[in-house]
């Protein structure tokens, strides 16, 4: 399965509304979407037959079951959207369209155009606002719909030092300014985007007057994705937003803004920018796009048509982590390499020291690396699920996250959180969760991940992963790279190098603490499949015997959490000839 976005190519792409569409599908391409260029054309007098050639050429690379993202509407044609949908549904392509505009948000008298019945054809739609979603109730359609609350803003312009000055402009780039203003109230006019940002002074930003209900104004996310504090009209959709989180203020007459910048002193002034460029940072690196094709791909991946993560305690910091099912479901999908953080890695960030790994200035480095890195389709980074309700862990469990989560949260100075990211006891579902009937489902989910496949397992002398369990018994063949069981960061060159040597074709676990996470960092980009799978033996023992109370000492083998037991390791000729590498000494 493959993920597209849609992407218009056309001669004239630059007002607001053209980069609201061209931001969206770059950053849908950072995360993993291919590009489906559609190149804007004249159709004149083109056949039917020849429109469906056409499109056909675009869809040329989508296959059935595919992803595709339209950003609708492509403003060829009425014939050409409906043609467009229906082509793609035929073709048995999931397809989603994203609103930035609707014929009907301007025109509700009917001339003959059923868009309504374009959207639903789709399997679910992304809206720009929550009146959008009640008209296309009102017009019959039953497609779910996911909110966007912000269109994201890509700009590298420098946020202002100063403080802002009580002036007032609005943003008109191609267009007109509204309703007629105030002479204080500066109005710039721009032919192209550069322009109208290099035309912006230090100031507040003006939305522009309509009477669109439907729409979020793109020169909102101008002023705020520049760090500018904003005026907006009460009753428009972004007011709200405003409000809530301090980003300016709501007015209702364009006479109320002298008043309110008597009000203001330079403290306000400092509180309103500081706030303005935090959200800014949001659009910039494309927060809302990221969160909005997130729950696109879960209801894609998990057939659920119900918008379950709406009524969700809203995650801490915005640190989104999918569940236990939803990040092997991602892996199975993806087959993406995989690394893990848990304590103990943050504990290696902060200077620390762990059993099995002493304090190491360049592992904390490359640590940090890693957990900066953004998921996407090549590398998944997973999280403990801390940032939310803690309902699901155990009683005696919630009070350690609780405890941990606000040194964790330190961890992400100056990291983007803004992506997504998996669950890092994709490979631990057991004895930490209150609900122990998911653990077989989850555990029958994880094996699939091997099914059928060569494993390479790079594991400590002591691990013997899989030994005495069946839990590789459905992988094709395996074999086994025994590194240090302890401080394994002093040989990761040599382990590098004999991963290469015999990872080839192979699905590689590494069982293997923090070093694992930078091996993994360093071989996915040489093309390798990597799974930093930490302690799933042990997880999966606990879960045949049914551990609940405790956690049990494994015999023979090293066990999670037992780190200073001594191991009586059996003479097991099968575990002897997997061995293709000693590098424990």
């Amino acid at each position: 399965m493959k993920k597209w976005v849609t992407r218009i190519i056309s001669a004239q792409q630059d007002t607001l509304a053209d980069k609201e569409v061209n931001d969206f599908a770059a950053f849908a391409h950072e995360m993993g979407y291919e590009y489906l260029d559609i190149n804007s054309y004249q159709r004149g007098a083109e056949s039917y037959e020849a429109l469906t050639a056409h499109i056909d050429g675009f869809l040329a690379g989508v296959q059935p079951g595919d992803l595709l993202i339209y950003q609708y509407p492509s403003h060829i044609d009425a014939q050409f959207e409906v043609t467009f949908i229906e082509r793609t549904a035929y073709q048995g392509i999931q397809i989603m369209p994203v609103l930035h505009d609707y014929h009907h948000f301007h025109q509700l008298a009917d001339d003959g155009f059923h868009e309504a019945r374009l959207m639903t054809m789709a399997n679910a739609a992304i809206i720009p606002t929550a009146a959008a979603g009640q008209l296309l109730r009102q017009q019959g359609v039953g497609a779910p719909y996911i909110l966007q609350e912000c269109w994201d803003f890509k700009t590298d312009t420098p946020f202002h030092a100063a403080l802002p000055e009580k002036k007032v402009v609005v943003a008109a780039d191609q267009d007109a300014a509204g309703t007629s203003l105030p002479d204080s109230i500066r109005v710039v006019h721009a032919q192209t985007v550069d322009k109208l940002i290099a035309g912006l002074p230090n100031g507040f930003g003006l939305a522009r007057q309509t009477d669109d209900s439907y729409r979020i104004p793109p020169e909102v996310m101008l002023y705020l994705a520049l760090g500018m504090p904003v005026f907006v009209w009460q009753g428009t959709p972004i007011a709200q937003l405003v409000a809530d989180n301090h980003l300016g203020y709501v007015i209702q007459s364009a006479d109320e803004i002298q008043t309110i910048f008597a009000q203001i002193g330079a403290k306000e002034l400092w509180e309103l920018q500081t706030r303005a460029q935090a959200f800014g940072q949001l659009l910039r690196t494309g927060y809302f796009t990221r969160q909005t094709l997130l729950k696109a791909e879960h209801f894609f991946l998990n057939r659920d048509w119900h918008l379950k993560s709406q009524t969700k305690p809203q995650p801490i910091d915005g640190i989104h982590v999918m569940d236990i099912s939803d990040t092997i479901t991602y892996i199975l999908d993806n087959h993406p390499s995989v690394a893990r953080f848990g304590d103990g890695e943050f504990d290696v960030i902060r200077g620390g020291s762990i059993p099995y790994q002493t304090a190491d200035a360049s592992l904390a480095k490359r640590l940090k690396q890693v957990l900066a890195y953004q998921s996407n389709q090549d590398l998944l980074i997973c999280l403990p699920d801390i940032f939310g309700n803690l309902d699901k862990f155990k009683p005696f469990m919630q009070p350690f996250w609780r405890r941990r989560r606000g040194n964790v949260l330190t961890m992400f100075k100056d990291i983007d959180t803004s992506g997504f990211y998996g669950t890092t006891d994709m490979s631990r579902p057991y004895f930490s969760y209150e609900d122990r009937a998911q653990a077989g489902p989850r555990f029958t989910a994880l094996k699939k991940i091997w099914q059928d496949q060569d494993l390479l397992i790079v594991e400590g002398k002591l691990s013997r992963s899989g030994e005495d369990n069946d839990l590789f018994a459905n992988a094709h063949s395996i074999e086994r790279i025994l590194c240090p069981a302890q401080n394994a960061y002093a040989k990761i060159d040599a382990i590098e190098a004999a991963i290469e040597q015999y990872g080839e074709n192979k699905l590689i676990l590494l069982m293997l603490g923090p070093t694992a996470k930078v091996i993994v960092y360093d071989l996915f980009q040489k093309g390798f499949w990597l799974i930093d799978s930490g302690h799933m033996d042990s997880e999966y023992e606990w879960y045949r015997r049914g551990a609940r109370l405790e956690k049990i000492k494994i015999p023979h083998k090293h066990t999670a959490e037992f780190n200073y037991d001594a191991e009586d390791l059996e003479q097991d000729s099968k575990f002897d000839a997997q061995v293709v590498a000693d590098l424990s000494d």
